[in-house]
């Protein structure tokens, strides 16, 4: 699962499976949020996406060192709605047999983010017309 979240309103994750088979997902946050949240928003989607779809051994990756060092306990929190992220993620966690956080270079996330940046631009009304 790679993740990545944008300022300007988006989370795109790309989940990978074994056999190199991709699924792409785009999501649009309606509603502004530092990075540090479009970051966990991006990874809070993906793992529920992952859970959905049944799947109980994880491999995480992101270009936040922050929010990947977050989860993983090496660093603590002093924001509130960080923590909560941060509470959400973990409670998440309890879905899978194995989860694995690992850092990647942002040139090695790009699919991730480009798909956080496609969801930001579509503007769809509360009818679900563009």
């Amino acid at each position: 699962l790679h993740f990545d979240g944008s300022t300007v309103g988006g989370a795109g994750i790309v989940i990978v499976y074994p056999t190199s088979k991709t699924i792409q997902l785009s999501y649009k946050l309606d509603f502004g949020c530092p990075n540090n949240e479009a970051e966990y928003e991006a990874l809070i989607v993906g793992l529920l996406a992952v859970s959905a779809m049944g799947i109980t051994s994880l491999n995480v990756k992101g270009d936040s060192r922050l929010i990947l060092n977050q989860v993983k306990g090496e660093y603590g929190v002093k924001e509130l709605a960080l923590a909560l992220y941060r509470t959400i993620a973990h409670a998440l966690e309890g879905r899978f047999k194995k989860i694995l956080y690992n850092h990647t270079l942002r040139s090695s996330n790009r699919h991730a983010d480009a798909l956080a940046i496609l969801a930001s631009k579509v503007d769809v009304g509360l009818n679900g017309e563009e």
